[in-house]
């Protein structure tokens, strides 16, 4: 018979714990990474290219037991084209009971999931529950309207409704606060749309009892990427500091977002029904000076402005986009026409992938733009940039192949994992914590 372990595995993605030993070595109080950090811990490794070293990718590997090599995942949202088995399929086959909510880059292939609430990025169906329908709409309106920084009322109705059916009252009193302290600064967003997800994740767990649940957290990747300069931790190793119309005077974005995950370690490392895996799947490290990070305010408008043909067009995570077409005649064109655009004298459209029937494209403009900068097309028409573009954020951190990994001490020792070896072994060691019915006999 199937082995009664239970177990969470959280994705702190791109956590790095080497500056939380740092905060908590200045007095900062982190007691439940105090104590993450006093057990075992194991640094993995990832793909060394710098193209490479992307969250969608790494997460791919997690989940799928290989290396960029082995499955050639490159986007996100490109594991809706790519059948290979992901970890949730191989612990549900093996007669378990899987959880997800919000697993980067992944594809709901489970026969019956505990529950299924896709990422805001990979076009992957939920679990037929109406609240989960409802919630992953929600926040994949959220994600892309906060990018634009204008919440419709159609995408906070949505969120709330499904917060109706899945949070108790209680929950969302502690919600609700937390919603009003983000209100005044743009990074505390970030930490309430994680605050959330952790307590629709707990009350998810609580109704339907999983045997195998996921979380990830994006709030500790986004605050590093855009905040590290205005630490009072790491702001000394560059000189440089983020302007104060950016980030005002006295505030450190990463300090309180430690604080906060703190709180959320704890509740899940704390639980007496569930074992733990916690993985970052990689890290940051500082940049010596910033960059500015821009996206279209409105992919359609701009796209109809150089008069290209294209059958539909569709926001991913920050600066990308995907764009399809009726035919590779149009693709061709739209390329050419993109290509030519730009800013200052820079094309900020210079990563352009070119598939069969569509385009995947990043907008990249590295410095900032003034509001009498413009934007040039091939055919010599004129816009002011800033009527189409809104800056996203500037960008502080950048991405190293290191991760980190722990567990419950209750936990078997990391069979197939040692120091530097690579996240897709965490694959394996998730797997084997669930053996099939004949091999428990």
């Amino acid at each position: 018979m199937k082995d009664a372990r239970r177990v969470l595995f959280i994705e702190l993605n791109e956590l790095n714990m080497d500056i939380v030993k740092e905060y908590i070595s200045l007095g900062y109080a982190l007691p439940n990474f105090s104590k993450l950090l006093s057990g075992g811990m194991v640094r993995t490794s990832a793909e060394t290219e710098v193209e490479l070293l992307e969250p969608w990718i790494q997460w791919a590997s997690v989940h799928t037991g290989k290396s960029f090599d082995e499955h050639k995942i490159f986007r996100l949202g490109d594991i809706t084209q790519n059948k290979q088995r992901q970890v949730f399929e191989e612990i549900e086959s093996r007669g378990y009971k899987v959880g997800c909510l919000s697993p980067m880059n992944s594809r709901n292939e489970l026969e019956n999931p505990a529950f299924f609430i896709p990422d805001p990025w990979t076009l992957t169906h939920s679990d037929n529950s109406f609240a989960s329908r409802l919630l992953a709409s929600a926040m994949k309106q959220l994600v892309n309207d906060n990018a634009q920084a204008k919440l419709t009322f159609g995408s906070v109705w949505k969120l709330c409704l499904a917060l109706l059916l899945i949070v108790p009252i209680r929950d969302l009193l502690t919600l609700s606060r937390t919603l009003k302290s983000s209100v005044t600064q743009p990074w505390r967003k970030a930490i309430f749309f994680d605050t959330l997800l952790h307590v629709v994740f707990e009350n998810l767990v609580k109704r339907t009892q999983p045997d195998f649940a996921v979380l990830f957290l994006n709030a500790g990747a986004h605050i590093q990427h855009h905040y590290m300069h205005s630490s009072k931790v790491l702001s000394n190793l560059t000189g440089c500091r983020n302007p104060e119309w950016y980030v005002p005077k006295g505030f450190d974005p990463l300090a309180e977002l430690l604080m906060a995950y703190d709180g959320i370690v704890g509740q899940l490392t704390n639980r007496v029904d569930y074992e733990y895996v916690i993985a970052t799947g990689l890290t940051q490290k500082i940049y010596s000076e910033p960059e500015f990070y821009y996206r279209l305010k409105d992919h359609a408008e701009f796209l109809n402005l150089l008069d290209i043909t294209y059958s539909s067009v569709t926001p991913r995570m920050s600066r990308d986009f995907l764009v399809s077409f009726i035919d590779n005649q149009d693709r061709n064109r739209a390329a050419k026409q993109l290509l030519q655009v730009t800013i200052d004298g820079i094309a900020i459209f210079q990563n352009i992938e070119i598939r069969d029937f569509q385009i995947f494209a990043t907008l990249e403009h590295p410095k900032e733009i003034l509001p009498t900068a413009e934007v040039l097309t091939g055919s010599g028409c004129r816009y002011f940039a800033l009527n189409h573009l809104v800056i996203v954020a500037i960008k502080n951190g950048g991405h190293d192949s290191e991760g980190f990994l722990f567990k419950s001490d209750s936990l078997p020792n990391y069979g197939y994992l040692s120091d530097k070896d690579h996240v897709k072994n965490i694959f394996y060691y998730l797997q084997d914590l669930f053996p099939s019915a004949t091999s428990a006999q």
